[in-house]
């Protein structure tokens, strides 16, 4: 796939709060349904199983994970130091595969001072043993990870992981971070925009 990423800005780049998404279908609902209190940059038009997966791994869906996930992390680097953002607080959040992103982007980069990993793909192969054997970037000040209750309930096996899955890894994190773990009703698509919300808010607060 050959894409070209696009950037959408909603809200102030004067705001003290920026956000970066990944892939978010409908940034405007997202951002009209917000407090407006933050701003949102959406990057889309993203290969999801290449731009947001971070090494090559067997996919429980149909096509594999290329793992190009530090090419992406540095498209968003290089954007954000054209932005002259100093002395703002930037947070990365993301849904599904783009929390998984999230994750992985805060071992790896020092720009971001929180993370947001909602419904988050953390059954990924190996994703713990990396989580355990390497170390997350000191400027992240606050962690958010939230699931869906239900999302263990799947039919396939590795998915069936994520919820023993994303306690391990929010157990090793709660060791060296703040981390705030919410436990949401539904499974991996309910209430989408309430859950990003929440995570947007619980980010922002002192």
């Amino acid at each position: 796939m050959n894409n070209k990423k696009i950037v959408d800005i909603y809200g102030s780049l004067e705001s003290n709060n920026i956000f970066i998404i990944n892939n978010l279908d409908n940034g405007s609902n997202l951002w009209n349904e917000s407090s407006k209190e933050f701003c949102l940059i959406n990057i889309s038009n993203i290969d999801w199983n290449k731009d947001l997966t971070p090494w090559k791994a067997r996919s429980p869906f149909n096509e594999d994970f290329e793992g190009k996930a530090i090419e992406h992390l540095k498209f968003i680097e290089n954007y954000l130091n054209s932005l002259n953002l100093s002395n703002k607080k930037i947070y990365l959040i993301g849904y599904s595969l783009a929390g998984l992103f999230s994750l992985y982007a805060s071992f790896n980069s020092n720009m971001f001072n929180g993370i947001g990993c909602i419904s988050a793909s953390l059954w990924y192969p190996n994703l713990l043993d990396y989580v355990k054997e390497n170390n997350i970037n000191d400027n992240i000040e606050k962690i958010y990870i939230s699931l869906g209750n239900k999302e263990k309930e799947s039919k396939n096996k590795t998915l069936r992981e994520i919820e023993a899955k994303t306690n391990e890894i929010v157990n090793n994190l709660k060791d060296k971070k703040r981390v705030k773990y919410e436990l949401n009703n539904g499974g991996h698509f309910t209430d989408e925009t309430i859950r990003i919300l929440k995570c947007i808010e619980y980010l922002k607060s002192m």
